[in-house]
């Protein structure tokens, strides 16, 4: 025999059946929700990390000024590091959708060559021809450029380059 509390839960189910049916039905298509968002979310995340690993990112980041050659040699001789490589970088701001946003330049010697942080080409010609730049994907939505336009650069010394 059931207790009264199992009694009056099925009472009460049956009397309002269209409500509990509906109640049981949203449960489920939340729970349904739920587990295909957290389903995305792990792929999304593999994917992410995947991709980040195969640019071979960098261990250690170090900002030298002056000599960059002496700073990479001397890095190459710390016993433990595979790969040492220079990059330069310029913070200017650029001229975007109407305002200006601050910008970091990254130029290599070696570009399309480089053994960490490794770059490579979705579209246009790579690496970019003497006068133009090349734009990181993620760049491309942000900056609302598109292969061909042109964008206005302004360095610390406030002179524009197009």
């Amino acid at each position: 025999m059931l207790s009264p509390r199992w009694r009056k839960m099925y009472r009460d189910m049956w009397l309002h059946r269209t409500r509990s049916i509906l109640a049981i039905l949203a449960m489920v298509v939340g729970l349904a929700g739920a587990g295909s968002v957290l389903d995305t979310w792990a792929l999304l995340g593999a994917a992410i990390d995947e991709g980040y690993r195969a640019t071979n990112p960098p261990s250690a980041v170090l900002h030298v000024d002056g000599a960059i050659s002496a700073a990479i040699a001397a890095a190459k001789t710390v016993p433990g590091v595979r790969y040492a490589e220079g990059r330069q970088t310029l913070v200017v701001r650029a001229f975007v959708k109407g305002a200006w946003q601050t910008t970091t330049l990254f130029a290599s010697p070696t570009l399309g060559r480089e053994r960490i942080g490794i770059v490579s080409r979705e579209l246009g010609q790579f690496p970019a021809p003497p006068g133009s730049l090349t734009l990181e994907s993620s760049s491309v939505e942000f900056s609302g450029l598109a292969i061909g336009d042109s964008v206005v650069l302004r360095g610390a010394d406030h002179r524009t380059v197009t």
